[in-house]
């Protein structure tokens, strides 16, 4: 069987796309528990990192600074992203065959806090209905919107 390390280094290696947030999150994944065996890990594992990157909290970094601790707490949605990315090696190795396929994966069992509702991420009607009204105005020189004309 294989560690963790290894199994993120081999995946990493394979998808040349990663994004460089995902990149940071699986060294996190590394840096906690990547001395395990990936079959090893546990639901408690991953709690106990989660519990590490709670209190370190948001990171801050520059150029010519080192990453520390801002002092301020991650998001919600930041350590659900977290728990993804570690449930993603664990179906890229299922994939690879480093996994059997009925293994269940640690992050099965890990609760995470939801993100409250954005209230203000969709528009309200009376805000479509403004923003038309803008546009039909500053459509009338271009006319290249006619869906504005047939909107009541």
């Amino acid at each position: 069987m294989t560690t963790l390390k290894k199994t993120i280094d081999a995946m990493v290696a394979s998808s040349p796309d990663l994004d460089s947030g995902s990149l940071h999150r699986l060294e996190f994944w590394v840096s906690q528990l990547g001395s395990l065996l990936i079959s090893d890990v546990s639901a408690d594992h991953v709690d106990d990192a989660l519990d590490v990157l709670v209190n370190r909290g948001k990171l801050r970094t520059g150029r010519r600074i080192t990453t520390e601790s801002s002092g301020k707490p991650l998001s919600p949605a930041t350590v659900t992203r977290y728990v993804s990315t570690l449930g993603g090696v664990y179906r890229w190795a299922k994939s690879q065959r480093l996994l059997r396929k009925s293994h269940i994966a640690p992050t099965r069992g890990v609760q995470t806090a939801s993100s409250p509702i954005n209230k203000n991420k969709f528009m309200t009607a009376d805000e479509v209905d403004r923003l038309v009204s803008v546009a039909r105005v500053a459509d009338r020189q271009w006319r290249k919107l006619p869906w504005l004309r047939c909107r009541v």
